[in-house]
């Protein structure tokens, strides 16, 4: 039985707690003993255009069950979907809406948000805007109650509507903030996005809406059936066609945000430029520019027509990731690729590359360690955990961890690996030029004491021309390259009296450990042809099979040489700050 089904054929609170993973008591605790001045924290955010929002953010007891129902909901909406004659069809509403498959080998996937929404308006001679009105708050108790019940695709049993009502709703509407209140008003608001798809199809016209903005679009000589001008050259008026259909949908349209565009005038929607292709405006790409300048020149930057308020270094990276995001979907488009934009993107990558260095290597706060794999890092965590709680042994510094995620590969090329770590190596100086200011703390890149090693001294020899590096397996190797950039190789460990080469990370665990099965299995480091998946199980598998359900017993003692290598180099650095 699917979810819809399970979600339909619930009567009670206790059906209701097994769908959301939850024990009956915990939902009737927060829903009707939990005071309600203990279930949401409110605080305001200013509009563009003046005034505050407010948001009423629940606590997480709270937040937790909405986030059950929301995805309980998003479950049923994908079996909907699945059931109707030509199902995952381009969505009307483009907000707050997970990936969607776009064909049924499920490989394809596509992520809708304001750039799918802008899409549908793209190059049209005349483009809509108008906003619903208090788009939150016309979503009262009875009205998601009386939805649940009497829509089609759920009629669920009254008490049960009830209960989801009572979770979404908090003083009589669905605030901003709950997990749950995006996908609420996108079921609830389907019946307006129907009813206004079918009067642009009529009309020849496309439809979009983004949350609480709407956008219709057309090539046809037919403004007057959109808006028409009402008071000088300012306001508009909708089509009474439209305005009847919204508020026959339960919605009131916010006169001051209707603005009728024509192709000789910069088009906006959503905030994106759909002239001719997709694209930022160039003055939110210029301000973004100056704000990094400031940022590289004097390590601080005022935000956007705010010279009284310093912005923060992940205000900068959203704003950043924004426009990357929109110009990479631009630029390749559909398997196209437009040989010029108005902002090439590779100035765009460039600049997004330089501040992501800023951020992650000139203005971290704390010393900052680069492994080769994730699994290096998880070992390090759990040893620092576990080592913690050893009275005699106090690691005197907070030390942070450098994560490879895909964004970092495909903007700062940074990748993990031996190999990868070395160009790295060679090509930081240049990296860092862009920008005088005096790191904050340390890089230390950790490699394992093995054969690729050698390679990354010969770098160190050739590229910096120093040929004092003395490497020697049988000593502990700590390397400063450039600015705050050091190279630390795994030290050796001692064992009865007797130095031992610790090739890789997993050498500083006790034998026993690695001898470990599962099954027939046996762990072995390798990665290559080494490896063999029918007898071997491998690092990752080592991660969370092993050391991390056992960390607790496991002897983490032989880590602290590494981690004093580590402290060596923190106490190193500390002059160059001074």
């Amino acid at each position: 039985m699917g979810y819809l089904e399970r979600l339909k054929a619930a009567s009670t609170i206790q059906d209701l707690a097994v769908l959301l993973n939850l024990k009956a008591s915990q939902l009737s605790y927060a829903l009707f003993i939990l005071p309600d001045e203990k279930k949401y924290t409110q605080f305001g955010v200013p509009k563009k255009a003046g005034g505050e929002r407010i948001i009423n953010a629940p606590q997480e007891r709270l937040k937790h069950i909405q986030r059950s129902l929301a995805d309980l909901l998003q479950h049923c909406i994908l079996e909907i979907e699945g059931s109707k004659p030509q199902p995952n069809p381009r969505p009307l509403s483009h907000g707050f809406r997970k990936k969607t498959e776009i064909n049924s080998n499920r490989k394809n996937t596509i992520s809708f948000g304001i750039h799918t929404n802008a899409h549908n308006h793209q190059n049209k001679k005349y483009v809509l805007n108008f906003d619903l009105s208090e788009f939150f708050s016309s979503f009262n108790f009875g009205r998601v109650r009386g939805f649940f019940i009497k829509n089609n695709d759920f009629r669920l049993h009254p008490a049960v509507a009830t209960l989801i009502a009572q979770i979404g709703c908090f003083k009589n509407e669905l605030p901003q903030g709950s997990p749950c209140s995006p996908i609420i008003t996108n079921l609830i608001a389907h019946i307006l996005d129907i009813r206004l798809v079918r009067w642009a199809k009529k009309n020849r016209c496309s439809y979009s809406r983004y949350v609480d903005d709407i956008t219709l679009s057309t090539n046809q000589e037919m403004s007057e059936k959109l808006a028409t001008q009402s008071d000088g050259l300012i306001k508009w008026s909708l089509n009474k066609n439209i305005e009847n259909i919204v508020a026959r949908s339960g919605f009131q349209i916010n006169p001051l945000k209707t603005r009728l565009q024509i192709q000789l005038s910069r088009q906006i929607v959503t905030g994106l430029v759909v002239n001719k292709k997709i694209n930022v405006k160039n003055e939110y790409y210029r301000s973004a520019r100056a704000m990094c300048h400031a940022l590289f020149s004097t390590g601080s930057f005022f935000l956007l027509g705010d010279q009284s308020k310093f912005g923060t270094l992940q205000q900068l990276n959203g704003i950043l990731g924004y426009i990357y995001f929109i110009k990479q979907k631009n630029h390749c488009n559909g398997g196209s690729c437009h040989k010029k934009t108005a902002i090439e993107p590779h100035n765009i990558t460039n600049l997004y590359s330089r501040f992501l260095y800023f951020r992650y290597f000139i203005a971290l706060e704390k010393p900052l360690i680069i492994c080769e794999g994730k699994t290096d890092v998880a070992y390090l965590k759990m040893a620092i955990k576990q080592l913690k709680k050893e009275s005699k042994y106090h690691l005197p510094h907070q030390i942070d961890f450098f994560h490879f995620t895909e964004r970092i590969s495909e903007v700062m090329h940074i990748n993990a690996g031996t190999t990868a770590l070395k160009k790295f190596i060679e090509s930081y100086k240049k990296n860092i030029a862009f920008t005088k200011m005096i790191p904050r703390n340390p890089i230390i890149v950790l490699l394992d004491n093995d054969n690729e090693a050698g390679n990354v001294v010969k770098c160190l020899e050739n590229k910096f021309k120093k040929p004092n590096v003395n490497y020697d397996r049988n000593k502990n190797f700590i390397y400063s390259v450039i600015e705050n950039l050091y190279v630390v190789l795994l030290p050796i460990k001692k064992q009865q009296g007797k130095k031992e080469q610790s090739l890789i990370i997993e050498n500083f665990f006790d034998p026993s450990v690695l001898k470990i099965k599962l099954g027939k299995k046996v762990f072995s480091p390798e990665n290559g042809n080494g490896f063999d998946s029918q007898r071997h199980y491998s690092k990752q598998v080592l991660v969370e099979k092993i050391i991390r359900p056992k960390q607790d017993t496991i002897n983490f003692s032989l880590f602290k040489a590494i981690f004093d290598l580590i402290m060596d180099v923190i106490e190193q650095y500390k002059p160059i700050n001074k």
